[in-house]
């Protein structure tokens, strides 16, 4: 008898894995592993750091993801989607669903969806992001995206978003979006939080050599019940245009961000405006990468703020070799160069704990990295 029970529970046991895939055939799984070793510098400073100056080596996860997807055929041109992305440190052994992660609807007349997802500060990075670079050498979402170090559109996924993504309308596709609050959960609905939230679109063009497209940014933040107030501390707009010619491995571009945000609860919005200028070149299993920046001098704010030398430069040299169509090495190496009231950072420190820049403080990274996509 006991032979028979246990003959029984092992079928059943076997049995499992067999109808578990026919369920979720439609599942496909990808993502990439991001990794590498880094040496991070801080210098200058106004004062100088009086502990003198900081050198970090890192082993770093440049965002390495684990990506889970899937699609049910509705019919009448109609399906059900979802997506579910793990980003996971190997340096660390964390895992946790904060990449763009959501549901929703699609035909042909697009995507619906809600969840969690990149908004407006990633669009320039179609233009400046390597195959095996750090976070930190995408320019366009770090120093670009920033107000004198205050970082635009969370500058990561935001929550709590439903969006709407255009079918390719002959080389345009258009993405209208809206989040009640980007970086936390929603407020209790006193005061203003009945009217906050982040409004966001996008425009982009792609045929041929050419690539270009524009993304507006309009948050208002969780306030107060004090309506005296003429505007809310985080408030942030923004709008950025950009444009690619690629060519015979030559890629160049060319991006402004114009960005401001409320440092003052009750003032006027603090302003700046930001160029970029990044060019690649390709050739055989190798590329080369070269990004310079210019973030302006900032003006409005608080009455009396002073402006000086609060702007900023930034650059990245690099070069990446393919081993394989999914598996890249490489070296890079960003700067930034802050003026004595400037405070820009290079992007995502936080992502791998690297020090964050004080007044004045010039920011550099060389990283040698591994990216293999999956």
């Amino acid at each position: 008898m006991q032979k028979k029970v246990l003959a029984a529970v092992i079928g059943g046991l076997l049995a499992v894995p067999a109808a578990v895939f026919a369920d979720s055939a439609n599942v496909n799984i990808s993502g990439r592993v991001a990794v590498g070793v880094e040496m991070y510098k801080l210098s200058g400073g106004n004062p100088p750091n009086v502990l003198g100056y900081s050198t970090e080596q890192r082993v770093s996860d440049q965002s390495s993801s684990l990506i889970f997807s899937g699609s049910e055929d509705l019919g009448g041109g109609m399906k059900a989607w979802f997506q579910i992305d793990e980003r996971f440190a190997p340096d660390l052994g964390t895992l946790a669903a904060t990449g763009n992660t959501q549901a929703g609807l699609a035909g042909g007349w697009g995507k619906l969806a809600i969840g969690r997802q990149d908004l407006h500060y990633n669009e320039l990075a179609r233009l400046d992001a390597p195959r095996a670079g750090s976070l930190q050498d995408i320019i366009s979402m770090g120093p670009v995206s920033q107000v004198n170090g205050t970082t635009v559109a969370i500058g990561s996924r935001s929550s709590n978003v439903i969006y709407w993504d255009s079918a390719d309308l002959g080389g345009v596709t258009i993405r209208v979006g809206y989040s009640t609050n980007p970086g936390a959960n929603e407020g209790t609905g006193v005061g203003n939080q009945s009217k906050d939230g982040a409004l966001t679109a996008a425009v982009r063009y792609a045929a041929g050599p050419i690539s270009a497209g524009a993304s507006i940014w309009d948050w208002k933040a969780e306030g107060t019940a004090d309506s005296t107030l003429g505007g809310f501390l985080g408030d942030q707009k923004s709008n950025r245009a950009w444009f690619g010619w690629n060519a015979a491995g030559l890629k160049v571009g060319f991006g402004v961000d114009s960005s401001e945000v409320r440092v003052t609860a009750g003032a006027p919005m603090t302003k700046r405006t930001a160029l970029l200028l990044p060019v690649s070149f390709s050739f055989g299993a190798d590329s080369v990468y070269a990004t310079i920046a210019k973030m302006g001098k900032t003006s409005g704010g608080a009455a009396g703020t002073d402006h000086t030398d609060t702007d900023a430069q930034a650059m990245m040299l690099g070069w990446d070799h393919a081993l394989s169509k999914r598996t890249f090495v490489g070296a890079f190496y960003a700067k930034i160069d802050n003026k004595a009231r400037a405070t820009y950072d290079l992007f995502a420190l936080a992502a791998n704990g690297a020090t964050a820049t004080a007044a004045g403080e010039d920011a550099t990274q060389l990283y040698l990295g591994f990216t293999h996509l999956y």
